[in-house]
C-alpha cells in the first residue's frame, strides 16, 4: 500500500508538470503547415510546409490596405519622376502587412490599373521617387498592395505630364519660335554681345518705352511697373505680385496683393498679403496676411470664401485706440458653425485709457453645450491689471477675475443634495437639507438636519458630504446644534473627517456646551433628542 501511495504521488507531480507546459511546448509540425484563422474562420496565414514544398510563413487573405496619398509628378529627362511621400489617406498609419506601393501610368485619365500599366514599385514605407521612362505624356496613379497581394483603392489620377526631352530627341531646326514660351529666355542664357543693333526692329525702342535715367546697369530706377503681373515662377511654389488679385475675403472684388503660392496640389487659393482700409468708424488702414487654403465654404457660388487663417495689423484709431491686431484661425463667416480660435489686442489711445489682449476659443454651434448660434467656449481677457477667465455654454456663463487685490469669482452656481444620516438608531428626520459650491478641489457646504423622532443606540452619528473627502490629514468643519443631549440646550463643536475614514462621509460630530456636564462628547444615536437641529457650514478639501 505504501508503494502504491508513493507511485500515485509521483504520477500526480508528473501530471502537474505536464499541465504547466505551454500548449505546443512538446509539439512539432511534421511535413505539414499550421493554419491561422480569424474569428470568422477565414484562413489568415500558414506556418510550415507550403504548397511548393518550401517551409515559410505565408500571410493570406489580408484586409484591404489604405490608399496612398496622391503622388506628385515632375518631368525628368526621358521620363517622369513620380514621388510618394509615405503617407496614406486620412493619415492612416502604415499597416503591418504592407508590402509596396505600385506606380501605374496610362494614356487617358480614366485608365484602369492592371499588370500592363504597372511601371514601378516603391518598397519603403518612408516614401520614395520612382522614375518612369516615357516619350509621350502620361497620367499617373498609385495603389498600395499588402503581403497577401490585396490592392488598395487607387489614388486620384493626375496628369498628363510630359517628359523632359533629351538631346537625341531634338534634331536640327527642331526648336522654332513656336516652341519658346514668352519670357522663357532670360539674360544669363544670352551670350554677351549676341544681340546687336541689327537684331532690333526699327522703332521698337523709343522715348515712350525708355525714359532718361530709367535704366542704370541692372537696376530700374525712378519708374513704376503698372498693369502687369510680376512672379517668380509660372507654376508651383512661387510669389506673384498681382495688381488685380481676387480678395479672399471678398472674391467679387480685386485688390493689389502679393500672392503666396505653396505649390500644393490641393491648394484652392494662395496665401495673400495686402493693404486695405477697414469699414469701421473712423476707418483705419491695415495689412492682411492670409494663409493658403485647400477648401472653401459659402453659399455655393462664386462668393464662396476660403477656409483659412488671417493676421490683421491695424494702424492706430485716433480718439479710440492705438495700434491693434487680430489673429483669426477662422475668418470665414460661413464657417462660424465649426467654431473659432482667435487672438486680438490693442494698446491704449491715451495715458488714462486701457490696453487689451484677448484669447478666445469656442467649439461648433451644435457641439454639446452649444446654443445653436454660439458654441461652448472660453475667453481669457487681459485689460490693464485685470485678468478675466470666462467659460460659457448654453444656459451658463461663469467668470473669474484676477486683480492685484485678489481673486473674484462670479456666478451663484450652487448645487443642492440630500445628506444621509447614519448611526441615529430610531431617529427620524423632518428635514435633511444640503447645498454646496465648488472652486477646483475646494468645496463649501452647508448641511441642516432636524430630528423628528428621538434616536437611540451608542453608534456614532455620521453625515454624508456632497463629494469624496481628502484623507491625507484630518479636516474639521464648524457645527452648531440645539436640543442635542438635552432639550433646548445649545451646543457648538466640530464635524470631523478622519484620516482613517473614506469616501464622502463626515465621521464624527463632536459637541460641547459650557453649562453641560457632558462637554466635548462625540454624538451618538442616543444623543439625538426629538426636535434637535444640527447645522454644519464650512470648507473641506476634496479627494
Amino acid at each position: 500500500m505504501t508503494d502504491i501511495g508513493r507511485k500515485l504521488a509521483q504520477l500526480e507531480r508528473r501530471l502537474a508538470a505536464v499541465e504547466r507546459q505551454s500548449r505546443l511546448g512538446s509539439a512539432s509540425v511534421d511535413n505539414t503547415a499550421l493554419e491561422i484563422r480569424d474569428q470568422a474562420g477565414s484562413l489568415r496565414g500558414l506556418i510550415g510546409q507550403q504548397a511548393d514544398g518550401t517551409t515559410a510563413v505565408n500571410i493570406t487573405n489580408g484586409p484591404t490596405p489604405p490608399a496612398p496619398s496622391t503622388p506628385s509628378v515632375a518631368p525628368a529627362l526621358g521620363g517622369l519622376a513620380v514621388t510618394w511621400d509615405g503617407t496614406f489617406t486620412d493619415s492612416t498609419p502604415t499597416p503591418l502587412d504592407w508590402a509596396r506601393v505600385e506606380v501605374h501610368t496610362g494614356a487617358t485619365i480614366d485608365f484602369t490599373p492592371t499588370p500592363d500599366t504597372l511601371q514601378a514599385t516603391i518598397e519603403t514605407p518612408q516614401g520614395a521617387v520612382a522614375y518612369v521612362p516615357t516619350s509621350t505624356p502620361l497620367y499617373v496613379l498609385l495603389l498600395a498592395r499588402n503581403t497577401s497581394g490585396t490592392a488598395s483603392a487607387p489614388t486620384t489620377t493626375v496628369g498628363p505630364y510630359e517628359p523632359r526631352p533629351v538631346a537625341d530627341d531634338i534634331g536640327p531646326g527642331g526648336i522654332t519660335t513656336t516652341h519658346i514660351a514668352d519670357d522663357a529666355i532670360t539674360t544669363p542664357k544670352i551670350l554677351a554681345n549676341a544681340i546687336v543693333t541689327a537684331h532690333l526692329a526699327a522703332g521698337s525702342v523709343d522715348a515712350t518705352a525708355l525714359k532718361a535715367d530709367a535704366i542704370t546697369g541692372k537696376t530700374i530706377t525712378g519708374g513704376t511697373v503698372t498693369g502687369s503681373t510680376v512672379q517668380t515662377s509660372g507654376t508651383g511654389q512661387r510669389l506673384v505680385l498681382n495688381p488685380n488679385a481676387a480678395d479672399p475675403g471678398d472674391p467679387l472684388n480685386t485688390v493689389p496683393a502679393v500672392e503666396l503660392h505653396s505649390g500644393a496640389v490641393s491648394q484652392v487659393t494662395p496665401g495673400f498679403l495686402s493693404a486695405k482700409i477697414s469699414d469701421d468708424t473712423p476707418a483705419r488702414p491695415y495689412v492682411s496676411l492670409r494663409s493658403p487654403a485647400v477648401d472653401t465654404e459659402g453659399p455655393g457660388d462664386t462668393a464662396d470664401l476660403p477656409i483659412d487663417s488671417e493676421l490683421r495689423l491695424y494702424s492706430s484709431q485716433p480718439g479710440v485706440r492705438g495700434g491693434s491686431f487680430l489673429l483669426d484661425a477662422n475668418p470665414n463667416p460661413y464657417a462660424d458653425q465649426y467654431g473659432l480660435s482667435r487672438v486680438r489686442g490693442y494698446v491704449a489711445d491715451s495715458t488714462t485709457d486701457t490696453s487689451l489682449l484677448e484669447l478666445s476659443c469656442f467649439d461648433a454651434d451644435s457641439a454639446p453645450g452649444g446654443s445653436g448660434t454660439l458654441g461652448p467656449g472660453t475667453t481669457v481677457e487681459m485689460t490693464g491689471s485685470q485678468i478675466r477667465l470666462r467659460a460659457q455654454r448654453s444656459g451658463a456663463d461663469f467668470s473669474t477675475y484676477i486683480t492685484p487685490d485678489g481673486l473674484t469669482v462670479s456666478g451663484t452656481n450652487w448645487t443642492t443634495y440630500t445628506p444621509t444620516v447614519a448611526g441615529g438608531g430610531t431617529a427620524t428626520y423632518t428635514t435633511r437639507t444640503g447645498y454646496y459650491w465648488k472652486l477646483g478641489k475646494v468645496v463649501f457646504v452647508t448641511i441642516d438636519i432636524t430630528v423628528g423622532a428621538a434616536g437611540s443606540g451608542a453608534s456614532l452619528v455620521t453625515i454624508t458630504a456632497p463629494s469624496n473627502i481628502d484623507r491625507s490629514a484630518r479636516q474639521i468643519l464648524p457645527i452648531q446644534g440645539r436640543g442635542v443631549y438635552l432639550s433646548g440646550m445649545a451646543a457648538t463643536g466640530s464635524a470631523l473627517a478622519m484620516e482613517t475614514g473614506s469616501g464622502a462621509v463626515i465621521d464624527q460630530l463632536v459637541m460641547s456646551n459650557d453649562s453641560a456636564t457632558n462637554r466635548d462628547g462625540v454624538l451618538t444615536g442616543a444623543n439625538l433628542i426629538g426636535g434637535a437641529r444640527l447645522t454644519i457650514t464650512g470648507w473641506y478639501r476634496e479627494a
